[in-house]
């Protein structure tokens, strides 16, 4: 869902297109396996008016996908908060490395930040 909210957004269906495309491929971009602070979880509306997908990735990044869309910004495929917060949960519950999955690269504590930002991000207006 975090790979098709990078790829699949905006108006522009030309350009929809060809980041779908870039991301259809059989390994996962490195803010998903390395480093999600290229997501950008945390960027406003105010801050992103110069940043277009692409400008947040990892140097090499083949993807060009990243930051996610701004905060306000509704999600193509949204993950409610409970779902995020949830995520952060389970990744206190890991209790040795054997137990992540085989791309995961970070570290638990980058992985339980990420998710419970993101389920920040995914509260409701109207509980704001």
């Amino acid at each position: 869902m975090l790979l098709l909210n990078l790829a699949d957004r905006g108006t522009d269906d030309a350009e929809r297109t060809r980041r779908l495309g870039r991301s259809s491929r059989s390994d996962l971009p490195p803010c998903l396996t390395i480093d999600r602070t290229a997501m950008r979880v945390n960027l406003t509306r105010r801050q992103s008016r110069d940043v277009q997908p692409g400008a947040t990735c990892i140097d090499d990044c083949p993807f060009r996908l990243c930051p996610l869309p701004p905060r306000g910004e509704e999600l193509s495929y949204q993950m409610d908060e409970a779902f995020c917060a949830n995520q952060a949960d389970l990744v206190g519950q890991w209790q040795r490395p054997s137990y992540w999955a085989w791309w995961q690269k970070v570290d638990g504590e980058e992985l339980r930040i990420f998710w419970r930002d993101m389920s920040e991000r995914m509260i409701p207006a109207w509980r704001k």
